[in-house]
């Protein structure tokens, strides 16, 4: 689906739109960066690739029942939606597709730091898992489960610099589902857990009904936590069919040997995070328990983070 062209300048009311996100762009939708024209308010726009609405809305539907500080905050729309919803259509734009603002974030998204890195420091990433474990354990709370945890979908409140408070935010519930919409194949295979794979791979019903809803969400978290302390995706560097194969028959380096310093209390949560058995994996609540053993957790970071990508 082509994208709607929108330029810098562009007015999407109430905001005038100042960049277009790279990253955000193509597919449903794309990410805009606007301010608001009297109070120069800084914002992030989701705006549809077309005129059909049914896939922002299902997301602004879910966006407005949450309300955690490590979870992106869908802002009010200045006018009544038909929908009830926080959403508009963008008048100024050719086709009005529809829109949402959320708030902006200052930082850049984690895997801007992660890919084509060795890694990032142990104390940082542990602070980052931490809060993403807290917003995983209050979206489960609501009967959301993301189901498209990865580096992208982790954006900072603040850059990675001296001084700057730890502090990400999940965002994208655009493929976000209760628990009764987990035989979609959406998502990003590379963190899908084996048997979220089997069912997209074909298999047969039974498989479908091992599925325990929070632990996908787990095993994602897990993979992510396994490329941000070792720069590279334990499944990764394969084609789609290599991929799947090596997700099902669990082969994979582990993160000591791809990274020495990293510490034994850190791989062990890595793999148990992604374990191939969705009942050995631990609860969002575990995660938070066990992180806050670690006696290197950091607040702020002590030194710059270099961005590699952006």
């Amino acid at each position: 689906m082509p994208s709607i062209q929108i330029k810098r300048g562009a007015e999407i009311y109430p905001y005038v739109v100042d960049a277009i996100m790279p990253m955000g762009k193509g597919g449903m939708s794309q990410i805009l960066i606007a301010h608001e024209k009297n109070q120069q308010l800084k914002v992030a726009i989701k705006i549809s690739n077309s005129d059909h609405a049914e896939a922002l809305r299902s997301e602004a539907t879910i966006l407005q029942k949450l309300d955690h500080p490590n979870v992106i905050k869908i802002l009010p729309s200045p006018v009544a939606s038909k929908y009830g919803l926080p959403m508009m259509r963008a008048l100024n734009i050719k086709g009005q597709p529809w829109y949402f603002a959320m708030e902006y974030l200052d930082g850049l998204p984690l895997s801007s730091y992660v890919r084509g890195s060795k890694g990032l420091p142990e104390d940082v990433v542990v602070s980052i898992i931490e809060k993403m474990a807290l917003a995983l354990e209050y979206i489960h709370q609501k009967q959301i489960i993301h189901m498209d945890m990865k580096t992208e979908n982790i954006v900072l409140r603040y850059p990675l610099k001296k001084g700057q408070l730890i502090d990400p935010v999940l965002i994208d519930f655009g493929v976000a589902a209760k628990a009764k919409d987990l035989q979609s194949d959406h998502g990003s295979l590379a963190f899908m857990p084996p048997e979220r794979v089997q069912n997209v791979d074909g298999q047969s019903a039974p498989e479908i009904a091992r599925i325990d809803p929070p632990k996908v969400d787990v095993y994602g978290l897990g993979v992510l936590l396994y490329e941000t302390m070792t720069g590279r995706l334990p499944f990764g560097g394969r084609d789609k069919k290599g991929l799947t194969t090596a997700i099902l028959n669990h082969v994979f380096t582990r993160p000591r040997v791809v990274r020495t310093d990293i510490s034994e209390r850190m791989e062990g949560l890595i793999l148990d995070m992604i374990d191939a058995d969705p009942v050995r994996r631990p609860l969002p609540a575990d995660i938070v328990t066990e992180t806050r053993k670690f006696s290197n957790r950091l607040t702020h970071i002590v030194s710059d983070i270099p961005i590699l990508h952006h």
